[in-house]
Order: C-alpha cells, then sequence, then structure tokens
C-alpha cells in the first residue's frame, strides 16, 4: 500500500500542476519518465544484507551460512534500524547535484523505512531553502514489531528524535501515530492527518448501477489472511447466525478473495472448519482477482468485509482495504477491536464494527440481515463516499505544501 500511496500522491500532484521527480530504490541505477514524473533508481549497496536476512526467515530460500551468516548479524546488530542506510546518503547526494541550480518547493520523504527519514535530514541540511516535509505511515523507533534490545531501541529512538526536529511540518496516515509523535517527539504544530483514500478505478465501480437480487446478502472478504489475521472466528459467528435465523440459510453467501492462512497448514484448517461447521453451500473461496477488477466484485456485494490482526500490531493503522469498500459504496462490517477503523466507521455511518467473538459476530449479522430487508440495500451515501478520494487527502497534502513559508 505504502508504494501505491506515493504513486497515487504524486500523480494527483503533477495533475495539479507540480513537476515531481522521485528518487527511489531499484535493483541498478536508471533514469525513467513515467506519468509526466521524472524517477530515479539507485541501488542500495547493502540491499544484500536485506536480502540474506529475508531469506533467514523462509523455506523458499537458502539463508546465508558460516563466516557470511556471521557478518549479517554483526552488520544488523551494528547498524541503527535498517541496513539501507548507506542508500540514503547517495540519494541525498543525488538529489543535491540535481537540485544546486535550482532548489526544490519541497523535499518529501515517507517512512518507514528509517533510510529515507535520513535522506530528507541530509538533503534539508544541504539546501536550507527547502520545505522538508516528512511523512509518517506507521511508527518507527517506537514501533513494538521490531524486535530490538532496550539499548538499540532507546539509541534509534534519539536519532530518530533529532533527525525528525529538522523538519518543517509532517502528514501523518492516522490520528494515533500522530498523536504518538507530538507526545514522544515534541513535533511541530504544523502537520496534517492524511488517509490513504481510495483509487479512481474503485469510483468509477461506485457510478455503476448493479442490481442485488432481493432478498440476497451477499457479504465479500478481499485479501490474504496471515500473522494474527484469521477467518475462523467468523466462519463461527457465520454458523451460529444460521442456526438462530433458519431464512438466512436461502438468502446468505460469503466470498473470501485470497489464500485462507499464511501457511499450508492453516489454509487446511481453515478449510476443514468450512466442513466442520456446514458452511460450503454458503462460503466459496476465490484464489485472486486482478486488482483492476476488484471494484466491481465489490460492487456486486451487498456488504464488504473486513478483518483484522488480533494481536494489536493493527491498531496505529486503518487498512487500505476500508477505503476501496468506501470507494465502491458499499457498507462494511469489520471485526476489529482496532480503535481507529471502529472510530471512522462509527463517525460516518459506514457500516458494523464488532469484536471476534463468535456471539458478538453473530449478533452483528443479525442485526445486518434486518437492515437489509428493512431499507433494500446497504449503500454508503454518495457525499460520504466524496470525502475518502486520494485526490483529496493529496488537495489537503498542497494545502500543507503552500501554508509553509519559505526559507
Amino acid at each position: 500500500m505504502a508504494a501505491r500511496r506515493a504513486e497515487l500522491l504524486t500523480h494527483f500532484l503533477g495533475q495539479r500542476g507540480w513537476s515531481v521527480h522521485i528518487i527511489t530504490t531499484g535493483a541498478t541505477d536508471a533514469e525513467e519518465v513515467s506519468d509526466g514524473m521524472r524517477i530515479t533508481r539507485l541501488r542500495d549497496p547493502l540491499a544484500w544484507i536485506t536480502a540474506q536476512a529475508q531469506a533467514t526467515n523462509t523455506s523458499s530460500a537458502s539463508p546465508a551460512r558460516g563466516w557470511k551468516a556471521a557478518i549479517i548479524r554483526t552488520g544488523r546488530a551494528m547498524i541503527p534500524f535498517d541496513s539501507s542506510f548507506l542508500w540514503s546518503w547517495r540519494a541525498a547526494r543525488h538529489a543535491r547535484r540535481l537540485t544546486t541550480a535550482s532548489p526544490p518547493s519541497v523535499l518529501l520523504t515517507s517512512a518507514p523505512p528509517f533510510s529515507t527519514t535520513l535522506a530528507g535530514y541530509l538533503v534539508k541540511r544541504r539546501l536550507g531553502a527547502a520545505r522538508w516535509i516528512h511523512e509518517l505511515r506507521d511508527l518507527v523507533s517506537t514501533n513494538p514489531i521490531y524486535a530490538w534490545g532496550n539499548l538499540r531501541r532507546r539509541l534509534n529512538f534519539k536519532i530518530e528524535k533529532h533527525l525528525l526536529s529538522k523538519a518543517d511540518g509532517f502528514i501523518f496516515l492516522t490520528e494515533l501515530i500522530e498523536q504518538e509523535y507530538r507526545e514522544r517527539y515534541a513535533a511541530p504544530a504544523v502537520g496534517i492527518v492524511a488517509y490513504n483514500g481510495y483509487e479512481p478505478s474503485f469510483a468509477a465501480a461506485a457510478q455503476s448501477d448493479t442490481l442485488l437480487p432481493s432478498g440476497e446478502l451477499r457479504i465479500l472478504h478481499a485479501g490474504n489472511f496471515y500473522g494474527s489475521r484469521s477467518p475462523l472466528p467468523f466462519l463461527h459467528g457465520l454458523r451460529l447466525a444460521l442456526d438462530r435465523v433458519p431464512e438466512l440459510e436461502k438468502h446468505l453467501q460469503v466470498t473470501f478473495v485470497g489464500t485462507l492462512g499464511q501457511s499450508p497448514v492453516e489454509i487446511q484448517t481453515a478449510q476443514d472448519c468450512i466442513r466442520q461447521l456446514r458452511l460450503t453451500s454458503h462460503v466459496q473461496t476465490v484464489a485472486t482477482i486482478p486488482h483492476e477488477e476488484l471494484g466491481k466484485h465489490y460492487r456486486c456485494s451487498s456488504l464488504l468485509l473486513l478483518i483484522t490482526h488480533t494481536d494489536a500490531t493493527s491498531r496505529y493503522a486503518i487498512p487500505g482495504k476500508l477505503f476501496e469498500y468506501i470507494g465502491c459504496g458499499r457498507k462494511v462490517l469489520a471485526v476489529t477491536e482496532d480503535p481507529l477503523p471502529c472510530r471512522l466507521i462509527k463517525q460516518h455511518d459506514l457500516g458494523w464494527t464488532t469484536p471476534s467473538s463468535e456471539t458478538s459476530i453473530a449478533d452483528t449479522l443479525q442485526e445486518i440481515y434486518r437492515a437489509s430487508q428493512q431499507s433494500g440495500g446497504l449503500e454508503i451515501p454518495t457525499q460520504t463516499i466524496a470525502k475518502f478520494t486520494f485526490e483529496q487527502q493529496t488537495r489537503r497534502i498542497e494545502k500543507l505544501f503552500l501554508s509553509l513559508p519559505s526559507r
């Protein structure tokens, strides 16, 4: 989602008259022009450390052994944050060379990874006239998902705090990320929260007139299950709802697009659960659907299902999938206890939320079925959909750019 967010942001900024030059990573150094934007790809000198570290955690690759493994472990222990710090220097040097004659109006970086924060700091230090806007899509040094020791975490925090003190403004992906950084880093007052928004292709799908069979309740979930995200609680709640309301047997259909687990064992467990709960006539799975066609399938559903992690790793985020759902105009059932999606769905009347308990899910499904029978549809109003376009988020970001004084 991070790469797609950057792609859409630069696309809409270009449409609004901004001249955009992107510096990013690549397998080799290369220059290209895409959608009217110049793109510079720079090779990461230490990419092999990242690749070997990933290989260590996957069965499909051969991890480094012996002296190579020792070097990798030592390097990862000594390097704060991530191994792309040398790329940061290369990116900063290239940016300075490009902008010496004509400094940019705005320098925009996005983290994680931390290497972009370092690159922004280095360019800002050299080109003091540029307004440095730093985007924070997630926590970095204080993020609990990183298995750092206390000493290394404190060091990373001090480094990040010093670098961010030089930024002129911030873009926060969510309110909780903003709250965390303002409390811990004394971040400057200049900053906005800008959600992901949804893509134009989903807006087009929302404009289509799709008629659903009267009385049918079609639920669709899109996305793979991994980590602490699991379809099992929903399946048990679904079975309980069907037992309570026998007429649902004729009208309810659930489709999962994507894999039902991260490993073959998890996938098999979910498939066994569907059979044991006698849900084979109500639940179908589709391995994959091209991304550009998803909007059409969303629109052909009555309700769109969102299931988040249960281990609190996603509590600072709002899943990008939620904005795709909103863009297609169908209401959402979110099985989550994460505060941000719960608040957003309640605030804008986007659907229903429920904890991942069997009873709560069954209660909510019954409520949704009654609502669908009474209203004849589960639509999100057009004026609400319009608030979450990515173009609308880009306009807010542009206003932040223009509000900062030149130096």
